[in-house]
Order: structure tokens, then C-alpha cells, then sequence
């Protein structure tokens, strides 16, 4: 069976094969290095979607025009995915978009904190066997406050989230100005901001 992975996760861990590869120089390449993943477009959930505005697990939240950065002539492409944001009203008050066919971006600040949001349904396939897919089962995987898994790593200045949910790819990253800010050398910042999130395409509101 094959294994879905985000593109963020899949480059992360080649970074660690390169790096152990460097590290051993009398490993063969050929084992450690995992072999270039295929690309697969994710099929949506949209039913889920819908499931969790009922419910109130998830908010629809409604953009301003000019959110949207990259439109022409009023239009902008309409992204086949879920637009999931983060619900800090800081945040979403001066949000910046890019809107593309199966992913988008976003970027604003919390705080003085800088925030990223990157949602794609272009996944990678791992096949079985792979060396990639040993470590990604290695990584140490959390669990947010609705039962969603997701993975954080903490770097110098910045922390990345990473999470699936309705079939689609999400990272969260956050970037600091100063080393010493703990909300960029700790997990607990970027995961408070994936606890609540909200949905922002278009329409989206509870039926």
C-alpha cells in the first residue's frame, strides 16, 4: 500500500537522509537515499467538510475582497481544497492570500509573530520499501484537541506544524525576530494557532 505525504514532510526527511548520508561515508547511496516520489492530486472530502461546519467543529469566515492577492479583473483561480486558517482574529483582520487550482498560501502576523499558511492536495506517494517511509514513521507525531495527527519541528527562530485533514496537506509556519522569543523555539505557539481553525473559501458556511 502506497503512503500519502505532503511535500513539506517528504523534503524535510530527504534532508535527513542527505545529512546521515554525508555523515557515513561508507554508506551506500543507493539505500539510503530514497528513490523521487511520485506525485498524486488528493481526492477531497468534502462531506466531511460539511459534517464538521454542522457541528461546529470547523467555521466558515468571511474573507474581504482584497484578501486575495493574486486575482485579475476581480477574479482569482477558486482552490479545490478546503482554505483552512488559523481563527486568531489578528491574524485573519490582515491576511494576505494566493489562491491556486489545488493549493494556496497565506501569510500575516500574530502578535509580531510572522505566520505562514500553505494548504496543497498534490500529495507524494511512498512506496513500500522505501527508505523515506521508515522515516517518517520514526518522526514522533502529536495529536491536536479533535483527534487530527500532526508533526512539529522546531528550528532556529521558527517552528513548522504540519497536518492532513479532508484529504489535503497543511503547514503552519511561524518565524520570529529574535531567537530568545519562545513562541519560535517551543511547539506550544504554532499548535495553540491549529487548535481552531476556520474555512474561508467562499460559501462555506454551515447549511
Amino acid at each position: 500500500m502506497q503512503r500519502l505525504v505532503s511535500a513539506a514532510i517528504a523534503i524535510a526527511i530527504v534532508g535527513v537522509f542527505v545529512s546521515q548520508s554525508s555523515a557515513q561515508p561508507d554508506a551506500t547511496p543507493s539505500i539510503l537515499l530514497p528513490r523521487t516520489p511520485a506525485t498524486v492530486t488528493a481526492e477531497i472530502d468534502w462531506r466531511s467538510v460539511t459534517v464538521d461546519l454542522r457541528s461546529g467543529r470547523l467555521t466558515g469566515y468571511a474573507l474581504p475582497p482584497d484578501a486575495v492577492k493574486n486575482m485579475r479583473d476581480g477574479v482569482a483561480p477558486t482552490p479545490a481544497l478546503p482554505v483552512l486558517l488559523p481563527a486568531d482574529t489578528s491574524l485573519l483582520r490582515d491576511i494576505s492570500l494566493l489562491y491556486f487550482p489545488n493549493s494556496y498560501a497565506a501569510s500575516g502576523r500574530v502578535e509580531g509573530v510572522a505566520v505562514a499558511v500553505n494548504g496543497t492536495r498534490v500529495l507524494q506517494t511512498i512506496a513500500p520499501g522505501d527508505p523515506l517511509e521508515r522515516a517518517i514513521e520514526s518522526e514522533k507525531w502529536e495529536t491536536l484537541s479533535d483527534g487530527t495527527p500532526y508533526h512539529v519541528t522546531v528550528g532556529e527562530g521558527g517552528v513548522d506544524l504540519t497536518f492532513n485533514r479532508f484529504g489535503a496537506a497543511y503547514l503552519i509556519s511561524v518565524e520570529c525576530r529574535t531567537l530568545d522569543d519562545v513562541r519560535c523555539n517551543k511547539p506550544y505557539f504554532a499548535v495553540s494557532l491549529v487548535q481552531k481553525m476556520v474555512i474561508v473559501n467562499p460559501g462555506a458556511t454551515a447549511p
